[in-house]
C-alpha cells in the first residue's frame, strides 16, 4: 500500500530535508535557495522546514 509523503512524521521529513542539501559550503546562495523552495510545496513542508535550524 502506498502512502503520502504528508503521512511521514515532521522528525523524518526533517532529517530528508537536511540530507537533500547541497553539500558544498562556498556555494552560499544555492545553499540558501533549497530551504526556500521547500517552504513552498506545502504548509507542512513550511512548518518543518522553518522548524528545523540545519537548513538555516
Amino acid at each position: 500500500q502506498l502512502r503520502s509523503i504528508a503521512s511521514l512524521p515532521p522528525e523524518l521529513l526533517s532529517q530528508i530535508f537536511t540530507h537533500c542539501l547541497p553539500s558544498d559550503t562556498f556555494l552560499l546562495p544555492s545553499r540558501l535557495a533549497a530551504p526556500i523552495l521547500l517552504t513552498q510545496i506545502s504548509r507542512l513542508w513550511r512548518t518543518t522546514a522553518f522548524s528545523t535550524p540545519l537548513l538555516w
